[in-house]
């Protein structure tokens, strides 16, 4: 699940029952293969948007209806886009008379995807888009895809998809980082590239194991990188991506998960002044590290200790997103969405056992599938939050005040 929110506008993406790579001899459509994996909320009104599906043939004529895997706005407009398990990447701006999002194209309607693209990207203030899937798609504006350039991160032979992507600033401005996992839990190989959109030169990272996630600092100094090894290490490196120096200078193995947990971060937010490193894991734990001293370990511990309202039979997801904000009063904290159901504030400089450190800001009936901070005076609503049975919750009015950073 993603959501994301732009003045008064909420959209909201899910996977989708029965959504299985097509194939040339598909069997019959599950009987739970449905719409609703976009969605868009404005003003009271929420609109189940159709497109991602494709009319399977046959005696009835079903739509097959398909995952979408990610969204993201146009950094100049409301207009937004969208990847889905059809391999298509479609665009959506609103109908001026209808004020509802309308699709206006696909994107990559000229050439074929060779696996789902998942990962999408604008260039920081541009219209300028980057796809991933095994390859890196660069559209200079995505209302035309013909000036498209792909640059390679794993051969067709890999069986890798890119997991996390994320476009450089500043003193990075102008890079791509990519990092790529295997679609076999069991494998622990990856690949890591700084890509150069402009001299197209592609950079290796010394990291070689099965890529988890990546964050940079707002400077575009820095760059996070959390990867999954044999024998349960779990590396962080730090890059110094200013110096176009593609060798770790800073590389600590993470406390470990428990056996009977595929240890995996999810989430990496790093403070505006880019001193704290925060992780989010998939055992329900947000783990705080110093930027400037990673070696000494963990600096701050915080959990998602309430009941697991994870469904029976589905996969464990942990803390799912982590984001800093701040108070009223300027003052630091983290916001997390745990298996508990429960969206939680932290504020590092108080003990982890003050009664005011998790305090609940939301909560669900069920585990936290993805959660939105917004800024009240951009009309946005002050807290989204998806649970994994697929509600989605609007919170507004709260006594707590909290900025997004």
């Amino acid at each position: 699940m993603c959501i994301i929110q732009k003045q008064d506008w909420v959209v909201v993406c899910s996977i989708c029952e029965g959504d299985h790579p097509d194939q040339p001899d598909d069997g019959p459509i599950s009987p739970y293969n449905r719409d609703g994996s976009l969605i868009a909320w404005h003003q009271e009104q929420t609109d189940v948007m159709t497109g991602h599906r494709r009319r399977v043939d046959g005696a009835d004529e079903r739509w097959k209806h398909y995952s979408v895997n990610d969204i993201k706005f146009d950094p100049t407009s409301t207009s937004f886009v969208s990847s889905g398990g059809d391999k298509k990447v479609r665009s959506w701006q609103i109908e001026p008379d209808s004020n509802e999002y309308v699709q206006d194209r696909v994107i990559n309607f000229q050439h074929k995807y060779t696996h789902v693209p998942h990962a999408l990207a604008f260039k920081p203030g541009t219209r300028k888009l980057a796809v991933a899937e095994k390859k890196i798609h660069v559209y200079e504006d995505y209302d035309n895809s013909l000036a498209h350039t792909a640059f390679s991160v794993v051969t067709n032979a890999q069986e890798h998809t890119v997991g996390d992507m994320l476009w450089g600033c500043h003193s990075t401005d102008g890079l791509i980082f990519a990092s790529s996992e295997p679609d076999d839990v069991d494998c622990f190989e990856g690949f890591h590239r700084a890509i150069d959109v402009e001299t197209r030169k592609c950079y290796e990272l010394d990291s070689n194991e099965a890529g988890d996630s990546i964050a940079l600092t707002n400077d575009g100094d820095l760059l996070v990188h959390t990867s999954r090894g044999p024998g349960g290490k779990h590396p962080l490196r730090l890059y110094d991506v200013r110096r176009k120096d593609w060798r770790a200078i800073k590389t600590v193995h993470m406390e470990g998960f428990q056996r009977n947990i595929r240890g995996e971060v999810n989430s990496i937010a790093i403070s505006p002044d880019g001193i704290y490193i925060a992780l989010g894991r998939i055992d329900n734990r947000v783990h705080v590290y110093d930027a400037r001293m990673p070696a000494k370990g963990v600096l701050y511990e915080f959990e998602h200790t309430g009941n697991n309202l994870t469904s029976p039979g589905r996969p464990l997801c942990g803390v799912v997103r982590v984001q800093w904000a701040e108070t009223e009063f300027s003052r630091l904290t983290l916001v997390s969405g745990g298996m508990d159901g429960c969206v939680r504030l932290w504020d590092p400089l108080q003990a982890i056992t003050s009664p005011t450190n998790g305090v609940i800001l939301a909560q669900a009936n069920s585990d936290i599938g993805d959660f939105a901070l917004g800024d009240c005076t951009r009309k946005e609503q002050q807290l989204v939050v998806g649970d994994c049975s697929g509600e989605v919750y609007m919170f507004n009015g709260s006594r707590t005040y909290i900025r997004p950073l």
